[in-house]
């Protein structure tokens, strides 16, 4: 019986348009966003706050708010003064390729906030010395938490953090006679969750576009947050009804020089990084998520293990396919990798048995095999 041919000319020009689609569909819903950020800045009092991991989520979103200011500044929509907040919280038990790469992106961030005239006041902040993981749960002051227990280490080691620095920016604005008229500001927590089962939120910013809606039809849609920082607060999630595929041909098609040309024949999108090859290339040796937290929902319950480019003794998953796989490369071995992973599986045996008083069957065979 002869197989029928495959005509690989239409194949190929079927991915082609595909792909066509998707950068065209990309490049719409990031202008959307930004276009959202732009409404929100020219139509109130308000100051954009982004908690950004500089995963690929938050440098998305760090990506359109940052070129809104740009083109608010250039355009005279806003005052040059307006402050742009950005956070990198450090756990001090953060994956390691993330602990270098934010340092160096701090840097060129700040670089390109001033090359365009960008109010940027960026800090990578830590926990207190009495909250860091080691204080907290190595000292039995708290339970290591687990998938099984109701664990509330995001909002110790990340949201506290960021909620305090937060505060205490905005309370040294008080002093200062050009930035204290922006204590009386909306604060927008702009993040990067996303949230792909949820029901397409009515009204959909990308559908119906943004020139005919106000600011107040935009907090509407926005969460008031629980923190209580003596400032309004407000969470938006801009990208929250994104594809994680679309979040990666985003940065692809990011900066001035973009990793990927867009085949719609569209121009790059705007970028902080002249392209996020980089952030890409970790992603591959990865092969995972960044952990989002939601600044300013205390009652967090942690991430669960759907996102694990996070701590490196985070025990919230049996195995952590995301540092197991840094451990298969050379230039990660050199930096302990394999050793903070057996530190890991001994943390994880007393968060699954906490007087320890036996070996866990699971854990040894878990150390047994990767010792393989």
């Amino acid at each position: 019986m002869v197989q029928p041919m495959v005509n690989i000319f239409e194949t190929t020009n079927l991915i082609e348009n595909e792909l066509v689609a998707l950068h065209e569909s990309v490049s719409f819903k990031f202008n959307a966003v930004v276009e959202e950020f732009i409404t929100i800045l020219r139509s109130s009092d308000s100051l954009v706050f982004v908690p950004c991991s500089m995963g690929k989520d938050s440098s998305t979103v760090l990506n359109a708010a940052s070129e809104a200011y740009r083109v608010c500044i250039q355009n005279g929509w806003i005052e040059k003064t307006r402050p742009l907040i950005v956070s990198t919280v450090d756990t001090l038990s953060e994956s390691l390729p993330m602990v270098m790469y934010t340092r160096w992106v701090k840097s060129k961030f700040i670089d390109y906030a001033k090359d365009n005239d960008i109010n940027v006041y960026y800090d990578i902040v830590t926990p207190s010395f009495h909250e860091e993981y080691a204080n907290k749960y190595l000292t039995s002051n708290k339970l290591i938490p687990n998938a099984q227990r109701n664990s509330d280490c995001s909002s110790i080691l990340k949201i506290v953090p960021s909620e305090r620095y937060l505060k205490n920016l905005l309370d040294r604005f008080k002093s200062d006679e050009e930035l204290q008229q922006y204590t009386r500001f909306d604060v927008i927590c702009a993040t990067g969750q996303r949230n792909n089962e949820s029901t397409k939120r009515k009204g959909n910013m990308v559908i119906q576009g943004t020139s005919d809606k106000s600011i107040s039809d935009l907090l509407k849609e926005m969460k008031e947050s629980d923190l209580n920082t003596g400032y309004p607060l407000f969470l938006y999630a801009p990208i929250r009804d994104w594809s994680t595929q679309e979040v990666f041909t985003s940065l692809e098609l990011s900066g001035a020089k973009p990793l990927t040309r867009s085949l719609a024949g569209l121009p790059p999108l705007p970028g902080f990084l002249s392209d996020f090859a980089l952030l890409l290339a970790i992603y591959g040796n990865a092969s995972s998520d960044v952990c989002e937290i939601a600044v300013g929902q205390k009652n967090s319950n942690g991430c669960n293990g759907s996102s694990r480019f996070g701590c490196t003794l985070c025990t919230m998953v049996q195995h952590d396919k995301t540092q197991n796989s840094l451990a298969k490369h050379t230039r990660w071995k050199v930096f302990l990798q394999e050793e903070v992973l057996r530190m890991r599986i001994s943390v994880i045996a007393i968060a699954r048995f906490g007087l320890f008083r036996s070996p866990d069957p699971a854990v040894f065979l878990s150390s047994y095999f990767y010792s393989k």
